[in-house]
């Protein structure tokens, strides 16, 4: 919606990063993860899987006289000023989202004197795309304080952090053996630990949608029900390869020394701790090949632009806080405050924003800083399917794609 009416002020662009979409070469890697259904996922057989992969896909494109590490956000920036020259626009306004932002800022950085104005939204800065745990922390504190003043939410699990940290210990100490019909009748047992249940629940911070999933998702393994999280794993087991322009992009901007430290110790003690984390690391960067670039790509953007900046209150994957840091060095930047927002469709999803975001691209200020969503409605408690008490498909509303922190 937000789109079709940006199209009335003009042309909209928009760019198939180098790598990616419709983009020619487009870096897919062809394979299938192996992960074993016997023993639980971990941390270090994921990422020696990815090292794996990244070896073979390395070499496949690099054979094909590939430079791997010129797939990056700066050059990704030149690209889009080469995309104005080549439709002869004078300037052009950007409206970015996510990882866009990443990209918004390095071309600000680099061509700001070819730039109208740019709205940004789920702010990701030059040295904020290494995902920190006490992100994901602060925002399940909240979740877990809306959680307590639902009357539905509460009755299911009253303290979600304190769920999240039992079930997490359970795993730990003792692995769980679900068994998943096949599709010729058989049965599956897929040993579910630690890891899988953090990476999982990460994965479900992302949406509204999904945080209203899971004070039932936790009440249901609290009574030894893993039928979902079993159904997840299996399918991240047998999941396709990544494909190339994610690491290359993630680990050529890489993080400065201190962001690194800031991530290294907010993973003691969180509740998610290894699976709040990404997978761009020193050793499967390594194995792609890809060295970070130039420590003042991480530095502080200066700019005049006209610049609007939407963060969301509910958003653990682009806190407000990497908005309010960035936005120091913006003389002509506006903040917008979405109160009840996820990342997932930050900017999009509700009218007041996008009506904010549209009235800033014709020139305007906001009228308001603030915009309040609906409160979450949470799921209720669950039916239960037959005697074996499993829960009834909810798939619809829950991620199950594998994810390695490039899909931000």
């Amino acid at each position: 919606q937000l789109l079709l009416e940006l199209r009335r002020l003009g042309d909209i662009l928009v760019l198939d990063q180098r790598g990616t979409g419709l983009s020619s070469p487009r870096l897919d890697c062809p394979g299938f993860f192996r992960f074993p259904a016997d023993v639980p996922l971990e941390r270090a057989s994921a990422v020696e899987g990815l090292e794996n992969a990244a070896r073979d896909c390395s070499k496949r494109w690099r054979a094909q006289g590939l430079d791997l590490s010129a797939y990056n956000t700066k050059e990704s920036a030149e690209d889009l000023e080469d995309l104005r020259v080549a439709v002869g626009a004078d300037k052009l306004r950007l409206l970015a989202g996510s990882y866009g932002t990443h990209l918004a800022l390095a071309a600000i950085r680099a061509h700001e004197d070819r730039l109208e104005r740019a709205a940004l939204f789920g702010i990701v800065g030059p040295d904020h795309l290494k995902r920190s745990p006490a992100d994901s922390e602060a925002q399940l504190t909240r979740i877990a304080r809306l959680v307590r003043s639902d009357p539905v939410a509460a009755a299911l699990t009253p303290d979600l952090l304190e769920a999240i940290r039992r079930v997490r210990d359970r795993l730990g100490e003792r692995p769980v053996t679900v068994y998943l019909e096949t599709r010729n009748g058989g049965r599956l047992p897929i040993v579910l630990g630690k890891f899988e249940l953090l990476w999982y629940t990460r994965s479900l911070l992302s949406s509204r949608d999904s945080i209203a999933h899971l004070p039932a998702l936790f009440r249901a393994m609290q009574e030894d029900d893993f039928s979902e999280l079993a159904k997840v794993s299996a399918r991240w087991r047998s999941a396709q390869y990544p494909a190339a322009s994610i690491f290359t992009m993630r680990c050529s901007s890489g993080a400065s020394p201190e962001r690194g430290f800031q991530i290294e110790k907010s993973r003691e003690g969180a509740a998610l701790g290894e699976g709040a984390t990404d997978f761009a690391d020193g050793t499967v960067c390594g194995a792609w090949e890809v060295a970070p670039l130039p420590q003042e790509f991480r530095g502080p953007v200066r700019s005049t632009l006209p610049t609007l900046f939407v963060s969301g209150t509910l958003d653990g994957d682009t806190p407000e806080a990497n908005a309010l840091e960035i936005l120091g060095g913006f003389a002509n930047g506006e903040h917008l405050r979405v109160e009840g927002a996820a990342h997932a469709s930050l900017g999009f999803e509700e009218k007041a924003t996008r009506d904010a975001i549209l009235r800033f691209f014709e020139g305007g200020r906001l009228q308001k800083a603030r915009v309040v969503m609906q409160a979450i409605a949470f799921e209720p408690a669950p039916e239960r399917n037959g005697p074996s008490g499993s829960l009834l498909a909810t798939a619809g509303r829950i991620p199950v794609s594998l994810s390695f922190g490039g899909d931000r």
